[in-house]
């Protein structure tokens, strides 16, 4: 899912690069597949399509995606995103640590709150504190249909970005 909060102090074309990056970085965008168009995503996000295009091409100039016009704005291959994927996790299970610590609470309270949140998302999941190690990753929202990103789930929140 795209989101973009207005109301952050990161530009809203920055947001949307960091998205697409994670996503690319980590595999979960397969190499080939199609982003939305820019007028489209510009769209759907509430934004100007000169924000969306910034930011693909800040991707394109990193090496995520390459852009053809008419031809749309493809995924290209990136080293190791298992790697990257298990790196971005580690990351943000700190980042979660760090915030439970900062609000007072302990690192079990943390993972008895993440064992709550795995439950409620996926019932199926096994159960207890220390079910985590088998916990498969939810997926993200995005539906392919013939390598395009087609009815990506965005959201704008904060106000009217325009």
């Amino acid at each position: 899912m795209i989101e973009v909060d207005v109301t952050s102090p990161s530009p809203p074309y920055e947001q949307i690069r960091a998205q697409f990056a994670e996503l690319i970085r980590c595999g979960v965008l397969a190499v080939g597949t199609r982003l939305p168009p820019v007028r489209q995503l510009a769209a759907d996000l509430g934004l100007a399509a000169g924000t969306v295009a910034r930011a693909y091409k800040e991707l394109e100039q990193a090496g995520y995606v390459t852009g053809k016009r008419g031809g749309g704005t493809r995924v290209l291959p990136q080293p190791e995103p298992q790697a990257a994927r298990a790196e971005l996790i580690r990351d943000h299970a700190r980042a979660y640590l760090a915030e439970v610590t900062r609000l007072g609470g302990s690192p079990e309270e943390a993972v008895v709150a993440l064992s709550n949140a795995v439950a409620a998302l996926h019932p199926a999941a096994p159960q207890g504190p220390f079910a985590r190690a088998v916990i498969v990753a939810p997926t993200v929202p995005v539906r392919s249909r013939d390598s395009a990103v087609a009815d990506m789930p965005v959201s704008s929140t904060g106000g009217d970005a325009r």
